[in-house]
């Protein structure tokens, strides 16, 4: 059986003048607390603080769904540093020297 995680609610002010710039920007069918949940959401993954699957279910969005809103962004889900480049130059490396050695 899972259990429930435990949630901490946090109250906080916004300026009237940002709420507004907020409602702007919104899709008609998204509410302005659901937006910022979003937003916080995508904020904290991409400081690295919380994983794609936990930003997703923190956004109430698939993970899918999540990576498609951080690609409308601009934002990259999975992070190809240097060292994975270099492990599939190697192994692009290799399998060229077993094909070109089969004869395949």
């Amino acid at each position: 059986m899972m259990q429930a995680l435990k949630v901490e609610r946090f109250e906080f002010e916004l300026p009237e003048d940002v709420v507004i710039s907020l409602s702007k920007k919104m899709t008609p069918k998204i509410d302005l607390s659901k937006k910022l949940k979003v937003s916080l959401a995508i904020g904290l993954f991409t400081q690295g603080a919380i994983t794609l699957a936990k930003a997703a279910q923190f956004a109430g969005m698939t993970r899918y769904r999540f990576m498609h809103l951080l690609k409308d962004y601009g934002i990259p889900a999975y992070e190809y540093t240097q060292r994975a480049y270099q492990q599939d130059q190697e192994f692009m490396a290799h399998y060229k020297e077993l094909k070109d050695g089969s004869g395949c």
